[in-house]
Parts: structure tokens; C-alpha cells; sequence
């Protein structure tokens, strides 16, 4: 995915690029704003899976234990996190695959379909963690253009397939206009991770 989102961002840019301002207003609806700081990865799968298989999936795939600095949580479910943190109650829906907050992503195993997990974590933690502590606001908003841009094209070309999945999921997850550019991002590793981008 790296490979595709620079290599189109640095294209773009080169050619004097699309006009990104235009992406700053609308009522494109996509994640959730609970006054914190949560960004959900959404959509029950109909092959969900548990903690110890996600956990073991997501093991191999990042080569080590995924869990052992603290900041990854894997949960069979989004119920059995909240009978564990009560607080959340009311904030999450039962449909979330993840979430992050406060530099942690969290996960629900029966949420995420098996060779799912990479995407989803990268979604939480790529994106949500990563990209915001990484990228300027400027440079955010490029990349933000870029798979904008990608959703909008009408070839079908990996961009154009991996930027319109992101913008459907973005619409179908209601996202608040506060979060849809960190969501469509999110989605978009997400989307790219699933197209065999990344490996």
C-alpha cells in the first residue's frame, strides 16, 4: 500500500495534482466522534473469528508477539471488553472491528474474519496512531487527496478499486464529518492490506 498511496501522491503532486482544498466541506458520513479520542474500524464479519486465533494470525504476521508492549488488546469481543471496562458502555458499537485511543489500539476478534487482522490493526494502528504523529497536517491532507482522488477515478486501476471500497465503507460506517479524513485513510490500508498490497 505504501508503494501505491506515495507513488500516486508524488504523481499527483508532480502534475500540479487535484484540487484537495474541495475535500474540506460535505456530508460524507463514515465514523464515530464520542467527544473522545476513538476511531473505529466497523463492520461485523460473518467469519469472525477469536482472540487466541487473531492473536496467533497477527503474531505470524508481524513476525513476534503483537501484545507484548501493551499497546495492542485482543478481545473476543467487543461485550467481553465491555463486562472488563464498563466505562465504555454506550460508546461502542457492537459492530466495531478496533478502536484506538491514547497511542493503544484494541481489537474484537469475532468482529475481524480470518486474514483480516493485518488490515485491521494497520487501520487502527497505522493510520489512527501512526499517520497523525508522522505527517504534518499538509502532508495528511495530500495523502487524504490522493485516495480522494483514487475514489473518483473511473478505470479500475488498484487505486480506483482500493479508494472507492474506502469511500463506501466511510459512508456506510456514518463517520462523522470530524473523522471521515482519518477513516477514509484507515480504510484505505485497510482496503489495500485485503488486495494483497501488503504482505
Amino acid at each position: 500500500f505504501r508503494r501505491v498511496l506515495f507513488r500516486s501522491y508524488f504523481e499527483e503532486s508532480d502534475q500540479g495534482g487535484a484540487d484537495f482544498d474541495q475535500y474540506g466541506e460535505g456530508k460524507t458520513q463514515g465514523s464515530f466522534d464520542f467527544g473522545g479520542d476513538f476511531n473505529f474500524s466497523r463492520g461485523e464479519s460473518t467469519t469472525g473469528t477469536d482472540a487466541k486465533t487473531l492473536k496467533a494470525e497477527l503474531d505470524e504476521a508481524m513476525g513476534g508477539d503483537v501484545t507484548e508492549r501493551g499497546n495492542v488488546h485482543i478481545y473476543n469481543s467487543v461485550e467481553e471488553f465491555l463486562k472488563e471496562n464498563p466505562d465504555y458502555r454506550g460508546e461502542i458499537p457492537l459492530d466495531a472491528k478496533g478502536f484506538a485511543e491514547d497511542g493503544s489500539a484494541t481489537l474484537f476478534a469475532n468482529n475481524i474474519g480470518k486474514g483480516h487482522g493485518l488490515g485491521v490493526l494497520l487501520h487502527e494502528v497505522g493510520v489512527h496512531i501512526g499517520f497523525r504523529n508522522f505527517f504534518n497536517q499538509a502532508q495528511f491532507n495530500r495523502l487524504v487527496g490522493t485516495v480522494r482522488s483514487w475514489s473518483e477515478r473511473t478505470d479500475n486501476s488498484l487505486e480506483a478499486q482500493i479508494g472507492r471500497k474506502a469511500m463506501q465503507r466511510v459512508e456506510m460506517a456514518e463517520t462523522s464529518e470530524t473523522q471521515v479524513d482519518d477513516e477514509l485513510l484507515a480504510y484505505a490500508v485497510e482496503e489495500a492490506v485485503q488486495a494483497g498490497v501488503l504482505q
